[in-house]
């Protein structure tokens, strides 16, 4: 028993070898936003922005001053507030009084059948006149002239849809950890660099940033068919693939940020609402499978490296521990970040793996989640969940 669990350490940690350098590969294919040249005004299409809000006073005023800005043509702002009780409102109200490309919404209530986020997206959309259409965060912030550079290359791409991932800054270690870990994940899971290949059933989409065609939206079932999907922004670009929409990618590092969360803390109680869901399918039977893997991939290295049973397994194991090695040096050059929270991301993981399991266990206590101020039964999520990642 104890040979076979050392030897199954050693094939797991193969099996980090494999994944640190396809992700090295992966992040070569992937087009980064820095790499692209500045895009002129001329020729670019109409936009607008649709920036969803509920209490988000500590951000707003900031994140919408990097959007007033950009040097954008016939830019339009749809800034929707969705039942802030903070001062959120006076904020927009104040910024939309000096500027006229601001609209300001307010819900004041919420429809049964609606997550909160999905419903304010879909009242703002209702709005938008642009040609093109972005999805935003309220504390998402962009860098001078971004807007025109992605638009630029969605068009010369003839792309239906543009998702670009942010940088999450932090200052803390272990959040940065689980932010690598978290985003390493996120882009392997889905394939993101196998996006505009022909054929390829792969989709994306990030909250910050999802640009999009209102031609192509309109040839989807629309945001109703979302109105009950906690994985809103990835599930807009599952809806806009299953529709025949060409998708692309863009990592926005240096050009595209926010503060993801601001402590470990706070991202386990953030993540709270939508991780057991989005990872699990709100199925307990799942979350027990995922973490019996996870533990098996996050520390079967560790047995490997620590078992005084067996050369070949400690090998393979530092071996591993140099590929995740050469992986953050290649993260570190180019980004220009710590390589040390790249290299320990996979023992951030436990901390993710924890993160799903307390909220699989705040679901089962409530029977749902809580979410903007409104409870969401587990039945009535279950039964609107359209995107399936894992």
């Amino acid at each position: 028993m104890i040979t076979a669990t050392v030897a199954v350490s050693g094939l797991i940690a193969l099996v980090w070898i494999f994944v640190q350098f396809r992700a090295v590969l992966q992040f070569r294919r992937i087009t980064w936003s820095v790499d692209l040249a500045p895009a002129g005004p001329d020729g670019l299409p109409s936009l607008s922005v649709v920036i969803p809000a509920c209490n988000e006073e500590e951000h707003l005023e900031e994140a919408l001053g990097s959007i007033l800005a950009q040097s954008y043509p016939g830019l339009q702002i749809i800034l929707v507030n969705d039942r802030s009780t903070d001062g959120t409102p006076a904020i927009m109200r104040r910024i939309a009084s000096a500027d006229s490309r601001i609209e300001v919404l307010d819900i004041d209530t919420l429809p049964r059948g609606w997550l909160g986020k999905v419903h304010a997206l879909h009242q703002g959309l209702k709005s938008a006149t642009g040609e093109l259409v972005l999805f935003t965060d309220a504390d998402v912030h962009f860098a001078p002239g971004f807007l025109a550079k992605a638009a630029a290359y969605l068009s010369a791409r003839d792309l239906d849809h543009l998702a670009v991932g942010p940088e999450a800054r932090t200052a803390r270690f272990w959040q940065e950890a689980a932010n690598n870990y978290f985003g390493g994940v996120f882009y392997l899971g889905l394939n993101i660099a196998d996006l505009e290949t022909p054929g390829s059933d792969a989709f994306v989409g990030v909250g910050a940033f999802n640009l999009f065609r209102r031609q192509a939206l309109d040839r989807t079932p629309g945001l109703e068919w979302l109105r009950m999907e906690i994985l809103d922004d990835v599930g807009l670009g599952y809806m806009l693939k299953r529709a025949g929409a060409r998708s692309g990618f863009l990592l926005g590092f240096n050009e595209l940020w926010l503060d993801w969360y601001p402590s470990v803390r706070g991202m386990i109680q953030g993540l709270e609402k939508n991780i057991f869901g989005g990872t699990c399918r709100f199925s307990y039977l799942r979350l027990a499978l995922l973490t019996l893997f996870s533990l098996a991939i996050l520390l079967g290295p560790v047995v490997a490296l620590l078992q005084p049973v067996m050369l070949w397994p400690r090998l393979l194991a530092i071996a591993a521990a140099a590929a995740c090695a050469y992986a953050a040096f290649h993260f570190r050059r180019r980004t220009g970040r710590r390589w040390w929270p790249m290299f320990l991301a996979p023992a951030a993981g436990l901390i993710l793996l924890y993160t799903v399991i307390r909220s699989g266990w705040k679901c089962r206590q409530r029977g749902g989640i809580q979410w903007r101020g409104t409870f969401y039964p587990v039945e009535e999520l279950r039964a609107g969940q359209r995107v399936r990642v894992f």
